[in-house]
C-alpha cells in the first residue's frame, strides 16, 4: 500500500475492538504487506475528534512500515511480528513511537531499523512490554541547534515498562550517527 490515501490516522482508524475481541489487521504472510510513501500510520487524535473515546483493542500481525509509526491515547494495542523501517533521519524522528496517554500496549517479535534519532520510543506510556524485540541504528542526524540524544530503545516520562529479551544489533557504526562531538578525545574511545 502506497502514499498518502492509505495512511491510518485521524478520521481513518480502524474500528476499535473489545475486551477479548480484538480488531485484528493482519498480513496473510508475515513481512509481505507493505505501507510506504506516505502510507504510516498517525494516531495522534482520538477517532472522531472524541476524548471519552480513544482507541483500543487494536491488533497488527505481520505488517511493514516504511516512515514513521506513531500512536497516542491508544490502549489495549498488540502488534506481532511487525517491522517499523525509519525512513527521515534528520531531526526528531523515530521508526516506532507510542505515547501520550497511551497504555497496554504490546510489541512483540518486532524489529525496527533505518534511519531516525530512535527505532523505539515509549514516551508518556504506561503499561508497556517490549518483548523479543530487534533494532538497528542504521543512520541518525539529530538536530544540532537541540543536542538531542539517539537512542534504539528509548523509554522517557512512562512507567510500568518492561524490555524482555529485546536486543541491539550493528551499533558499532558512529560514522553514520551525526552531530555527534567527535574530538580527538572522544574518537580515540570508540
Amino acid at each position: 500500500y502506497e502514499g498518502a490515501s492509505n495512511k491510518i490516522w485521524q478520521f481513518m482508524f480502524p474500528p476499535s475492538g473489545s475486551e477479548g475481541n480484538y480488531t485484528i489487521i493482519k498480513a496473510e504472510n508475515d513481512g509481505e504487506v507493505t505501507f510506504s510513501n506516505g502510507a504510516n500510520v498517525a494516531m495522534a487524535n482520538y477517532p472522531n475528534n472524541d476524548p471519552n473515546n480513544p482507541l483500543h483493542h487494536i491488533q497488527f500481525e505481520g505488517i511493514r512500515w516504511i516512515g514513521s509509526v506513531s500512536f497516542s491515547h491508544m490502549h489495549h494495542a498488540k502488534f506481532f511480528r511487525c517491522a517499523f523501517v525509519g525512513d527521515v533521519g534528520d531531526g526528531n524522528s523515530t521508526a516506532f513511537a507510542v505515547g501520550y496517554g497511551s497504555h497496554h500496549i504490546l510489541l512483540e517479535d518486532c524489529i525496527s531499523y533505518g534511519k531516525g534519532r530512535y527505532q523505539f520510543l515509549i514516551y508518556l506510556s504506561s503499561e508497556v512490554i517490549l518483548r523479543r524485540c530487534v533494532a538497528r541504528q542504521d543512520y541518525a542526524n539529530r538536530d544540532i541547534a537541540s543536542s538531542m540524544p539517539i537512542a534504539v530503545f528509548s523509554i522517557y516520562s512512562s512507567h510500568n515498562v518492561e524490555v524482555q529479551n529485546c536486543i541491539s544489533i550493528d551499533g558499532d557504526q558512529p560514522q553514520y550517527w551525526h552531530d555527534i562531538p567527535r574530538s580527538e578525545e572522544h574518537t580515540s574511545e570508540l
